[in-house]
């Protein structure tokens, strides 16, 4: 039986892992037939978001990139909140933050700093200022917790 074309796992990678560990411990034979549905990537993009979103919150990064991505794929912000069960006003908000500088982008995603400290980051539109802005906050001692 000829093999079928490679996909990629836009949602139930677990279960993908479940399988192979499976395959791996002999308990199923590699070849063993699982029932697949094939969707056209932008759709798969939105599965895999709404797959994470149900399992935990997302980080506000991975809103961000998914976000974005969606977004490339022609989604409007109403829609893609309507996909993921977000408003289209935070889709908004976070896709704004999706124009930061990566350096920027890297930090909010390593919990340096906060999607507030983005926010006002994101005034500055030219990305080499706003690492500027960013690099001297934390020389002065930006908390990493804004105070509330």
């Amino acid at each position: 039986m000829p093999r079928p074309a490679c996909h990629g796992t836009g949602a139930g990678g677990r279960r993908l892992a479940a399988m192979n560990l499976l395959a791996t411990e002999n308990t199923i034979h590699p070849d063993w037939p699982v029932r697949v549905k094939v969707v056209p990537d932008n759709l798969a993009t939105a599965a895999s978001l709404t797959e994470n979103g149900q399992h935990l919150e997302m980080h506000p990064a991975e809103q961000i990139a998914g976000f974005r991505a969606m977004a490339a794929e022609g989604k409007t912000p109403a829609q893609t909140g309507d996909l993921l069960g977000y408003s289209p006003r935070h889709v908004q908000r976070m896709l704004k933050l999706a124009g930061l500088a990566p350096v920027i982008l890297e930090a909010l995603a390593a919990d340096k700093i906060t999607t507030e400290h983005c926010q006002a980051l994101a005034l500055e539109d030219n990305p080499d200022r706003q690492v500027q802005v960013y690099e001297a906050a934390c020389r002065e001692g930006w908390n990493n917790k804004p105070e509330v």
